[in-house]
Formats: structure tokens, sequence, C-alpha cells
């Protein structure tokens, strides 16, 4: 698990980079939209994920289910 750097309170900033990287690298499986999780122990929003986005798109609400599970988000583009 890879720590993010952010700054400014809290985030879900933790995504698992060295597999995605090992997989393009020596697999030729280019980055996937994983989800990343609040990466803060004990977490301060416990479950809370979202999917982790290529610049520039970012997670964004599809409208129904729980606002803590990246399945309920989709990346998208301004």
């Amino acid at each position: 698990m890879v720590e993010a750097i952010c700054g400014g309170g809290v985030a879900t900033d933790q995504f698992e980079a060295l597999t995605a990287m090992a997989n393009w690298v020596e697999k030729g499986q280019g980055p996937r939209h994983d989800s990343c999780r609040c990466g803060l122990e004990p977490p301060v929003i416990p479950g809370r994920t979202r999917p982790l986005c290529a610049y520039p798109q970012f997670a964004e609400y599809k409208g129904s289910g729980s606002v803590e599970d990246a399945a309920n988000f989709a990346c998208a583009t301004q």
C-alpha cells in the first residue's frame, strides 16, 4: 500500500501503486481504475473508498447507492 502525500485534511489517500506499476512494466497491463481508501489509522471515515481516476478525470457520484463506496462513482471529466 502506498500512501500519497496529501495535505489539508482527511482524504482517500492510500492505493496499491507498486502492483499497478509492476503489472504495467512486467505484463504490459496498463493502469486501471482501482479504488483508494481513507488511510488514517484509525480511519476517520472507515470504509470510504473512491475510484482512482487519471488526471484530468475525477470521481463523480452516480446518484444512487452509498457515498462511501467506490462502486457508486465513475471517473468523469468536466
